[in-house]
């Protein structure tokens, strides 16, 4: 899986009707988190509680939460909500 995986995957997503968008926050040991939401500010300020070392790597206008999950299946190291 390579970054380009990840952006054709972006690419061929259809557009969100129901508000969502996708991120992905990276903490400072270079572990990634890929979540959805409708208010990225406050899901982010929820984050940072818990870990106030993450960093926003990426906003996605749209939701491709579930393939992007899928894509890093194999990679995960936690897995869950």
């Amino acid at each position: 899986m390579n970054r380009k995986d990840i952006e054709r995957t972006i690419k061929n997503t259809s557009r969100s009707k129901n508000g969502y968008v996708t991120y992905i926050v990276m903490d400072k040991f270079g572990l990634f988190k890929v979540g959805r939401s409708r208010d990225v500010k406050s899901r982010f300020s929820q984050i940072k509680t818990a870990n106030p070392h993450i960093i926003v790597y990426k906003i996605i206008d749209f939701d491709c939460e579930n393939q992007i999950h899928d894509m890093l299946s194999n990679c995960s190291i936690v897995t869950g909500k």
